[in-house]
């Protein structure tokens, strides 16, 4: 039996290839599956958009809407329907944790409320928009007839029905009352100022300098910080800087509203920490001179 040597024949062949082949005659042929590894590379690279787009797993299937005091949750959730119900590049679904626009969304939520902050969080298939109200006004109050006054210390309206009996329940320290139908909610923390010094006052009149209803709201917000809890702001004297701070429990406050708040918040830090389990045994905190802080 003839024994064949595959290995010198593979050679021969190989040789003659390369020795009398005509390189020109044929081109090499395309390494078919590169390409084809390359098409289907392509493919899912492109594809993946679509997936995110329609895929149920990353739709939205809970929303969330958190801080909300006087603005209307149905007027938020129209909002967040609308931005959801369109498409980015008139494709994708903008109702899914990856194509929701977040900063258009802010953008309208800003330039529509007074807010002083605004977080929006798209994870795990819920929309969660955490956000703050900045309050703008507060109510000043004249012999029973209550107005709205603006940042610049304007009177701006009387209260209508509705207000004034959410203002009332407030002072009173009940709850609040139940409207039918559409009601302008009040900020529940909106300061309220009962000025016993003046007999009326007209609207569009400048009853106090500017900068002071930006002082009484910070210093509003302050106080709830360290636990006082103001029902209302009562001015006593004419032409006079001070207020004295109705506290919901426990003693009085007597602010300054030219003197600078985060001295008169320290003063009132100092207080409430000499006085921490004894705080019912003082009338008042005296925080209007500075560093000197008068209790009685």
């Amino acid at each position: 039996m003839k024994r064949r040597n595959f290995l010198q024949t593979t050679r021969q062949r190989q040789y003659k290839k390369k020795r009398f082949g005509n390189p020109d005659a044929k081109k090499p042929p395309m390494k078919w599956r590169l390409l084809l590894g390359a098409l289907i590379v392509t493919l899912t690279l492109f594809s993946i958009p679509f997936a995110f787009a329609f895929a149920p797993v990353f739709a939205f299937q809970e929303i969330s809407i958190e801080g909300l005091t006087s603005i209307s949750e149905r007027e938020v959730y129209e909002i967040i329907n609308r931005h959801t119900s369109e498409k980015t590049l008139q494709i994708f679904p903008q109702n899914n944790q990856f194509y929701f626009p977040k900063e258009a969304f802010k953008e309208e939520l800003l330039n529509s409320y007074e807010l002083t902050s605004l977080e929006v969080v798209t994870e795990n298939r819920t929309l969660t928009v955490k956000l703050e109200e900045r309050i703008v006004e507060l109510v000043w109050s004249v012999q029973n007839e209550q107005y709205f006054l603006d940042l610049s210390g304007l009177i701006v309206e009387r209260l209508d029905e509705q207000d004034q009996a959410q203002i009332s329940a407030r002072l009173a320290d009940t709850p609040q009352p139940v409207f039918e139908g559409e009601v302008r909610i009040l900020h529940p923390t909106m300061p309220i100022i009962i000025d016993s010094t003046r007999d009326s006052v007209t609207e569009n009149e400048q009853i106090v300098p500017e900068g002071f209803v930006d002082h009484v709201i910070n210093m509003d917000i302050q106080l709830r910080k360290y636990g006082i809890n103001p029902i209302r702001y009562e001015r006593r004297e004419s032409f006079n800087t001070s207020l004295t701070v109705v506290n919901k429990s426990g003693p009085d406050v007597l602010i300054s509203t030219e003197e600078g708040i985060d001295t008169q918040i320290l003063g009132l830090q100092v207080i409430l920490n000499d006085y921490r389990d004894r705080l019912e045994e003082l009338e008042y905190i005296d925080l209007r001179f500075g560093d000197h802080i008068f209790i009685k």
